[in-house]
């Protein structure tokens, strides 16, 4: 995967690496994290993310990517409310069942159903 470093802690995967990107992949991480990045699937799996119809300005990776289903775990995208996706994250691992399950979800479950109580009292209050 060609990746184009454009700053000390910042790489871009150019739009023309793979067919149909719509918009560059940019990753947040030093060299060290890198070399520990390139070692799975993440960078090819943030470059699919960028193909995604109506995304906005790019596809990009926090520097705890690593490879996931999908998109990759650490991978952030926005797209346009007109054109775009909504693309559900996918909850696999031990940390986000405990999230799940703090929410109201079924730990060992694939479906999650929310308790009856609104968004407002999950969000945190400001001040």
């Amino acid at each position: 995967m060609q990746l184009e470093r454009v700053g000390p802690y910042l790489w871009r995967i150019p739009r023309d690496e793979r067919l149909g990107m719509r918009v560059p992949g940019l990753v947040v991480a030093d060299e060290r994290l890198m070399e520990a990045i390139r070692s799975d699937a993440s960078l090819e799996q943030l470059a699919n993310g960028a193909t995604l119809p109506g995304i906005v300005r790019a596809s990009l990776a926090m520097p705890d990517i690593h490879q996931g289903y999908g998109l990759p775990v650490g991978g952030v995208v926005a797209t346009d409310a007109e054109r775009g996706v909504v693309s559900p994250g996918d909850c696999c691992g031990p940390a986000c069942r405990r999230a799940r399950s703090r929410h109201g979800c079924a730990s060992s479950s694939t479906r999650c159903t929310p308790r009856s109580r609104p968004a407002s009292a999950l969000a945190p209050r400001s001040r």
